[in-house]
């Protein structure tokens, strides 16, 4: 397990200032397009996995949230008075290719494809799947490998699992 990332989720969640009584976890991608299937892949981990009462998960392999139906997902929660910790795939410089990013900050999905779409998340994870570059971004996406992109959703719900194991962190993450 890679104590880091473990480290910077508590830190990004230890730094949100908003009230919320749940923490929900919004898993952004479709299973038909291999490296778009991080997020429903980490949904999937999480939904079987994760057992806390105070934890929620959309968007899984069964129940993908996607451009098509992502705005409606999203006005169906409550995001006032709930953490958001939004999970999509990106693509990024070589050298990051198979990271993880976690910042306080809202995503934007479906940027890359000039999607006009809302900004999802207190929180956001983004898997870094492949390279950014002068090809379309759907055709890297669809061909990128199917062992990075599990590799990196197992490490991210990993991560994810647990934090949220952990005694301290089980209670105390609630305000």
């Amino acid at each position: 397990m890679n104590k880091n990332l473990i480290s910077e989720l508590k830190a990004a969640i230890d730094a949100v200032v908003k009230p919320y009584n749940k923490i929900i976890f919004f898993c952004i991608g479709t299973d038909r397009s291999t490296g778009d299937s991080y997020g429903p892949l980490v949904g999937h981990m999480l939904k079987k996995r994760l057992n806390n009462p105070n934890i929620e998960v959309y968007g899984t392999l069964h129940n993908p949230i996607h451009a098509q139906n992502l705005e409606e997902n999203l006005n169906s929660i409550d995001t006032k008075n709930n953490l958001i910790i939004a999970v999509d795939a990106c693509v990024g410089r070589l050298e990051s290719v198979g990271k993880i990013e976690i910042k306080n900050k809202p995503m934007n999905p479906g940027s890359a494809m000039d999607k006009d779409l809302p900004s999802v998340g207190d929180i956001s994870i983004k898997g870094i799947l492949n390279i950014s570059g002068d090809f379309l971004f759907i055709s890297r996406m669809q061909n990128t490998r199917l062992s990075i992109v599990y590799d990196l959703s197992t490490l991210t719900a990993n991560t994810i699992i647990s934090l949220f194991n952990q005694e301290n962190i089980k209670e105390a993450a609630y305000i």
